[in-house]
């Protein structure tokens, strides 16, 4: 947030920005605590087998995981300098937890594309990263099942829906 928005913007614990008037003072904050971070990796079986901490972990005993898988995860972001910026941060934030993440650089007409096929809107991602305008008002209709994007007229609004992750909860 320093570096890329020149400190003109919050780091956000939840999807609600912290200054807004529906905010919960009392939510969980999250530091940035890579030793912390670590110590939790360990005790869940993602753990550091060759003592160098610039190799990605490897996991033991992680339930539904083999053992010996690296931690490496593929994010999605827009070629945009900005963007790319954004995503060096984060390959080097969670390097220093032994997590790698690979980045994929994709034009914006490529990633915000529709379809089943389409990075973000068809489902084709493991994680992604890319602005959304926000409001006062919580936008909770982000993250309702009607709002899941696919071919109509399984999908209320077909390639239209702005839930590109699939929430889907009854209680919610």
């Amino acid at each position: 947030v320093d570096e890329v928005f020149a400190g003109k913007s919050l780091v956000p614990d939840t999807y609600i920005s912290p200054k807004s008037p529906l905010a919960d003072p009392q939510v969980k904050r999250y530091s940035f605590n890579p030793q912390e971070a670590n110590r939790l990796l360990d005790t869940v079986g993602w753990l550091d087998a060759d003592g160098n901490q610039g190799t990605p972990r490897q996991s033991q005993a992680v339930a539904g995981v083999p053992d010996g898988t690296i931690f490496q995860i593929p994010l999605l972001i827009v070629d945009d300098p900005e963007t790319q910026r954004i995503g060096q941060i984060l390959v080097d934030s969670l390097a220093q937890c032994g997590i790698s993440l690979e980045l994929k650089n994709l034009p914006g007409e490529q990633l915000f594309n529709a379809g089943a096929g389409a990075p973000l809107f068809g489902r084709n991602f493991t994680l992604v990263e890319f602005g959304w305008s926000g409001a006062w008002q919580p936008p909770c209709f982000l993250y309702t099942s009607r709002e899941i994007p696919g071919p109509y007229p399984q999908f209320q609004k077909g390639w239209a829906g702005s839930n590109p992750s699939g929430y889907s909860s009854p209680d919610f």
